[in-house]
């Protein structure tokens, strides 16, 4: 009986300690912004990602974690100030489990680009437009779900 125990531990042992699980992957954002010139350009920007500094460089990737962020910010052209809010959701791509004899698969890292645009808009130069925008951006298995208002009002 003794030796039936020992056989049963080590037999245990063997199947769950020589593997591991996949490791999930990690979640990079980038944020950039469009400028034409001083008079049409993003003027500042702000969110709520923990992950985001202060000052942002331009298409620096910085490690994020998965979660739903809100921002907001301010561009103009000649003729209008935009103010732009909204919320984007960041995903990561899990790894899998193990199995009986081989270890789980890490999960891919993922790349998520945020593009800050003036928008440029023709139309109701009487006072204040509002505008909306939804977007599924899917990379490698991850996605970024994007919802922004606009509120334009003329200089």
């Amino acid at each position: 009986m003794k030796k039936l125990f020992t056989l049963l531990s080590i037999l245990i042992l063997f199947t769950t300690g020589c593997t591991k699980d996949g490791v999930n992957g990690d979640a990079y954002i980038s944020i950039d912004w469009e400028y034409i010139d001083s008079d049409n350009k993003v003027s500042s920007y702000t969110d709520n990602n923990p992950s985001t500094p202060v000052t942002i460089d331009a298409d620096k990737e910085y490690l994020t974690q998965p979660g739903t962020y809100t921002y907001s910010y301010e561009s103009e052209d000649l003729y209008y100030y935009y103010s732009h809010s909204g919320t984007y959701t960041i995903t990561i791509n899990p790894g899998t489990a193990k199995t009986l004899f081989s270890d789980g698969v890490d999960g891919a890292d993922t790349y998520f680009d945020l593009y800050l645009t003036i928008y440029k808009r023709k139309g109701d130069e009487k006072g204040y437009i509002s505008d909306a925008r939804d977007e599924t951006i899917k990379i490698n298995g991850g996605y970024m779900l994007i919802h922004e208002s606009v509120m334009i009002r003329p200089k």
